[in-house]
């Protein structure tokens, strides 16, 4: 049995927002999960240090993404 079976989740869902590269979309950066599956990503393969927030905040999730993706385009 692994931690996440039954897991008591109180947070609910989650916006996170990774690291873009300079041909991402928001759809790519942006995304809705809950902690089990981020902690599930993070053992498929998602590098923690490319998460740039996580949010209860829909709103404030995609405003973050759209400031990094703006960064990143104006660097080029």
């Amino acid at each position: 049995m692994s931690v996440l079976d039954g897991i008591n989740d109180e947070i609910g869902k989650i916006w996170v927002v990774i690291n873009p590269t300079k041909d991402s979309v928001i759809y790519d950066i942006l995304y809705e999960t809950r902690i089990s599956s981020l902690m599930t990503q993070a053992k498929g393969g998602l590098d923690p240090d490319e998460i740039m927030m996580i949010t209860k905040d829909q709103k404030t999730a995609k405003a973050y993404a759209q400031k990094l993706l703006k960064e990143k385009s104006d660097k080029g």
